[in-house]
């Protein structure tokens, strides 16, 4: 049975006011009247940096605000300050005064500085009904290993609001491995959400094609291949834990184990080179292997593994679309090339391959108008109605210069996706380019408010900093 199935592959208060430093004590009303313009002047302006020293200088004559510390923590978190950031938001915490938000900022930066079991006891103390707030807890939770933390958040959102998409997707997510006949329940409603609809509809059809399997173990590692193609790895990495727990001996569940403690920032190398001891020819261990390499930077090696598994079973893009990568991160482009456009012709039908092709094209400036544009094409052609498809095909012809059709295309994927950071930023781009700043700065400023990618989040605020945003 197993071989007629195919496998695929692919998160103290010191002290009182009034025992401060006496030469500070008679300056302190003009100072820090001046400090608290300065502040309000700073966050009007749009001024990060000058409203980080104005809080600092408030500071100095109020330590007892609460609200100051935790806006000095966000403001040197958004700088990549972390060791400030935490020190802020602590005192914020000390004084009663950090909110639900500043709660989940605080646990981002207790991650950030190692110290995941803190950050684990101020999640689980959050109090709140924000399906927002809830929602951002659940995902900083989701990778420190504390499944009965975070199905207490995700539970908490959804009493607060059952109908809401985002919640029944996850709610799907984290039942999926474990449960997965309620699942399905959750993810016919996370299918109103357009952004989620694509995801949602895939996890239902693994689950009625595999769902009834009787081996568990073997259940538990179709479920995370099925987390891991749509990049949900730590539901992915929960379910190759349970698969490897009921299969120990089985060398594709240990190799999808290590790829998924390696996507989560996990050593995984100890259970890929058990599974090679398991299966030194087969196609997952080499291939798993070869993208083990590849991030390595051992790319002799990757291409060495990825030609074994390649072998092993021709029919499979995605050992050809991983030999590519290798061979352009060696830098011979027309060689890389040449295996991606081999990937397409396994199965002309399906868009994600052209979608690859044409984002080598763009990502390498290479071949734009004579593969990349053509591949893009044919990927929209396939899927007409996928944002992601329409935003590539907009970059394509960013990057040709072509604006007007760019826009035309950015604009349809909008519509379709009305809060995608990405598609949003890519507009900022183009209206930049155009010098119609504003306009930019408007898409710019939806981006940032609405991504869920950290990164993205970023780059919106960064483009906003560098091109003079007030």
């Amino acid at each position: 049975m197993r071989n007629e199935r195919k496998l695929w592959l692919l998160f103290f208060l010191l002290l009182p006011l009034g025992f401060m430093a006496f030469p500070k004590a008679g300056a302190a009303p003009e100072n820090l009247t001046l400090s608290l313009q300065n502040d309000r002047a700073a966050l009007v302006n749009g001024n990060a940096q000058m409203e980080l020293t104005a809080i600092q200088q408030a500071l100095e004559f109020q330590t007892w605000r609460g609200d100051l510390w935790q806006r000095a923590g966000r403001l040197y978190m958004d700088q990549g300050d972390y060791q400030n950031a935490l020190h802020s938001f602590e005192k914020a915490q000390e004084l009663g005064q950090l909110v639900p938000l500043g709660q989940v900022w605080l646990s981002d930066m207790l991650i950030a500085n190692g110290y995941s079991d803190a950050a684990k006891y101020v999640l689980q103390s959050i109090h709140t009904d924000d399906v927002f707030i809830l929602l951002q807890a659940a995902a900083l939770m989701a990778p420190l290993n504390d499944h009965e933390g975070l199905r207490q958040l995700l539970q908490k959102a959804y009493a607060s609001e059952p109908t809401n998409s985002e919640v029944n997707y996850q709610m799907g997510i984290y039942l999926m491995t474990e449960d997965p006949g309620r699942a399905v329940a959750y993810f016919e409603l996370a299918k109103r959400d357009q952004s989620r609809k694509a995801a949602a509809v895939y996890l239902v059809g693994v689950i009625q094609q595999y769902g009834v399997l009787e081996d568990h173990g073997e259940w538990f590692l179709y479920a995370g291949q099925a987390l891991a193609r749509i990049n949900e790895w730590n539901a992915a990495f929960q379910a190759f834990s349970k698969a490897v727990q009921s299969l120990p001996d089985n060398a594709i569940a240990l190799a999808l184990l290590g790829e998924s403690q390696f996507q989560l920032g996990l050593d995984g190398r100890q259970n890929l080179e058990k599974a090679w001891e398991l299966d030194p020819e087969g196609e997952i261990t080499n291939g798993v292997l070869g993208i083990y390499y590849q991030r390595q930077g051992n790319l002799e090696k990757a291409l060495e593994h990825l030609r074994i598994a390649q072998k092993s079973n021709p029919s499979a893009a995605i050992w050809i679309l991983e030999s590519g990568r290798t061979l352009a991160a060696m830098g011979d482009l027309e060689k890389a090339l040449t295996e991606f456009s081999l990937a397409v012709t396994v199965d002309e039908k399906n868009a994600d391959l052209w979608r690859v092709l044409a984002e080598f094209c763009v990502l390498h400036r290479y071949q734009l108008e004579d593969v990349g544009l053509p591949a893009a094409r044919q990927a929209l052609t396939l899927e007409p109605d996928n944002p992601v498809l329409m935003d590539l095909l907009g970059t394509v012809y960013l990057q040709l210069a072509d604006l007007d059709s760019a826009e035309r295309f950015f604009l349809r994927a909008l519509e379709r996706d009305p809060e995608q950071a990405a598609i949003l930023i890519h507009l900022g781009q183009l209206n930049l380019i155009r010098e119609e700043k504003e306009t930019a700065f408007g898409y710019l400023r939806r981006a940032e408010a609405s991504a869920r990618d950290w990164r993205l989040r970023d780059l919106a605020n960064r483009m906003l900093r560098e091109n003079g945003a007030q």
